[in-house]
C-alpha cells in the first residue's frame, strides 16, 4: 500500500474515519532512528543503546520487525532520556486518538455521541425523540429468614461500565416474596446426565473431551489434571478435532480409571500458571544446619571420624541436598573430599616399579589413616605408598578408573554443615522457593515423580515463610516436577 496514498483511510465502505497511523510503538521507533541519526553518526557512537540493546537484523521481516519494537517498547531501563521518549511517544499516540475521535464526530455518519449526533441533525432542522424505556427481567433475592411483599415502584439500578451512565428501573405491579424462593429448584437442574466413555489403548485409557468453545493455546503433548468424582488422573492432550464453534481434544490417561466418568462431575485442568522443581526430598534428602555452595555432581564426605561414607550431590538449594547414595544419618558431619586425578608418570617412584600411572595424595600425614573411594564411590583396598625422596603419598592407578576422592582420618578440615533430618522415601509436604502466590489450597497437581511415573494430587495446605513455602500433599513418592 502506498503510505502517501491519504485516501485509503476514507474510502466508501468504511465505517468511520482512520487519521492516525502509528501507536504508541511505532512512534517510539521512528524517534529511535532520528535520534540514532543525531548521536552515532560520528565515531565513536554517544548513545550506543540506541542500537545495541534490539539491533536491527538484517532483512528483518515484518514479524521480527514487529516483535522487536514491541519488545523495545516495553523494556524496562534506567535511562532517563530513553523514558523520556517512550513518554512523548505515549502521549503523541493518546492525542492522537483524540483527534481522530474529533474528526470522526464532526461528520453524521460517523458520530456515535448522542449529543454530537443531536446537533448535527439540528442543522438539518431535525429534533430527534429521546431514547424509548428499557425493559428487562430482574431477579429480587430475600435474605434468609425474610419475607414480605415488594411495592409497585420499587426502583433497581445498574452498576455501569466506566464511563456510561446508571439505568434505573422500577417494577410495574406488586409482588410477594420468601426467601425460601430462593432455593427452589428443580432436581438435578444443574447437572449433566451425560456420561463420557473412556477407551482402552493397551496399558493406558483414551478420553475424548467436548469443548464448548474452540481450543486456544492446547498443543499435542501438553500434560494435565482430569478430575472425576473427586479423583485426579494425570494425562496428556494427543489429538485435536477442531469445528466450526469447538473443538474435540482426545486425552490418554496414565493411570487406572473408571470405563464410564459422569460429565457433571468432571473437571478438566490445562495450561498450568506454575511449573517447578520442588526442593530436594524423598529419600537420601537430608536438611543441613547450613546453607552451604554443592554443585551438582560434587563429592562430599559424610560421618564421623569413625565412621566415613562418600556420597555425590544430585541437587542442593538453600538448606536441602539430596545426595547418592542414602548412607548418612543425623547429625552427621558434611566435608567436601579431596580429589586426585590419574597421572601417568616415567621414573617415579625412585624403586623398581612396572607401573606407569599413579594417584598423588596431597595434604595426607599418615598414610594409615586414609578414607579413599573410586569414581563409583566404593572404598579403595589398595595400600598407600610413599615416595621418601620427595615425601609423596600416592597409590598405584591400575584398576582404579580415573579420579579418587578421599580425605584423612580423623578428619582435619572444619565441616562444611550437619545433617539435621534426613529425608524419608514417603513424602506428604514439599518445599519450594519463593512466594506461593499462584497456589490456592485445594488446586491440583500434575506431578511427575523421580522415577518417572505421573500422578495427580490435591493441595491440602500451603504454608509462607519468608523465602520459601510449603505444600502439604498426601503421602506420595518422591517428586522431580509439578505444574498447578
Amino acid at each position: 500500500m502506498n503510505k502517501k496514498d491519504l485516501t485509503r483511510w476514507n474510502r466508501s465502505g468504511l465505517k468511520a474515519f482512520r487519521y492516525i497511523d502509528g501507536n504508541a510503538i511505532t512512534y517510539l521507533e521512528t524517534l529511535r532512528l532520528a535520534l540514532n541519526e543525531e548521536y552515532n553518526a560520528n565515531s565513536p557512537p554517544q548513545w550506543q543503546e540506541l542500537v545495541s540493546r534490539f539491533p536491527q537484523l538484517a532483512n528483518e521481516s515484518p514479524l521480527q520487525k514487529n516483535k522487536r519494537i514491541t519488545d523495545q517498547y516495553y523494556d524496562e531501563r534506567r535511562d532517563f532520556a530513553w523514558e523520556i521518549l517512550r513518554s512523548f511517544a505515549r502521549s503523541v499516540h493518546v492525542l492522537g486518538e483524540y483527534i481522530n475521535a474529533y474528526a470522526n464526530e464532526a461528520y453524521l455518519p460517523t458520530a456515535i455521541e448522542w449529543d454530537n449526533v443531536r446537533k448535527l441533525v439540528a442543522l438539518l432542522g431535525y429534533q430527534p425523540s429521546p431514547p424509548s424505556s428499557a425493559m428487562t427481567s430482574i431477579a429480587l433475592l430475600l435474605k434468609p429468614g425474610q419475607s414480605g411483599e415488594i411495592n409497585r415502584g420499587f426502583a433497581i439500578k445498574n452498576k455501569p461500565a466506566k464511563g456510561a451512565a446508571t439505568i434505573i428501573f422500577e417494577t410495574q405491579e406488586k409482588m410477594k416474596g420468601h426467601a425460601l424462593i430462593n432455593t427452589m429448584r428443580l432436581k438435578d437442574w444443574n447437572r449433566n446426565p451425560q456420561t463420557i466413555k473412556t477407551q482402552k489403548q493397551g496399558r493406558f485409557r483414551n478420553i475424548v473431551f467436548e469443548l464448548p468453545q474452540l481450543a486456544k493455546d492446547i498443543n499435542i503433548g501438553d500434560q494435565g489434571v482430569l478430575v472425576a468424582a473427586k479423583k485426579g488422573y494425570p494425562i496428556e492432550v494427543i489429538s485435536m478435532k477442531h469445528k466450526k464453534h469447538n473443538s474435540r481434544i482426545t486425552l490418554r490417561a496414565r493411570s487406572k480409571m473408571p470405563k464410564k466418568i459422569a460429565l457433571a462431575d468432571t473437571t478438566l485442568y490445562l495450561q498450568p500458571q506454575f511449573i517447578e522443581k520442588p526442593l530436594p526430598n524423598g529419600k537420601g534428602s537430608a536438611s543441613l544446619s547450613a546453607a552451604v555452595n554443592l554443585a551438582d555432581g560434587e563429592v562430599v564426605i559424610s560421618g564421623k571420624s569413625s565412621s566415613l561414607a562418600a556420597l555425590k550431590v544430585v541437587q542442593a538449594k538453600q538448606k536441602l541436598v539430596l545426595f547418592e547414595p542414602s548412607t548418612f544419618n543425623e547429625n552427621d558431619s558434611i566435608t567436601r573430599a579431596l580429589i586426585s586425578k590419574k597421572q601417568h608418570l616415567d621414573d617415579f617412584p625412585k624403586i623398581d616399579s612396572p607401573a606407569n600411572d599413579f594417584f598423588i595424595l596431597n595434604d595426607v600425614a599418615n598414610k594409615d589413616k586414609v578414607f579413599v573411594v573410586d569414581e563409583k564411590l566404593n572404598p579403595v583396598s589398595k595400600k598407600i605408598e610413599k615416595e621418601d625422596s620427595t615425601n609423596t603419598f600416592y597409590i598405584e592407578g591400575k584398576n582404579l578408573g580415573d579420579t579418587l576422592y578421599y580425605t584423612q582420618k580423623p578428619l582435619t578440615s572444619k565441616p562444611l554443615a550437619t545433617v539435621i533430618n534426613v529425608g524419608n522415601a514417603t513424602v506428604t509436604s514439599l518445599q519450594f522457593s519463593g512466594k506461593a502466590s499462584e497456589l490456592t489450597s485445594g488446586q491440583w497437581l500434575w506431578v511427575k515423580h523421580k522415577n518417572g511415573k505421573r500422578a495427580a494430587y490435591q493441595i491440602s495446605k500451603i504454608k509462607q515463610q519468608q523465602d520459601q513455602f510449603h505444600l502439604t500433599l498426601p503421602s506420595t513418592k518422591a517428586v522431580a516436577l509439578i505444574q498447578s
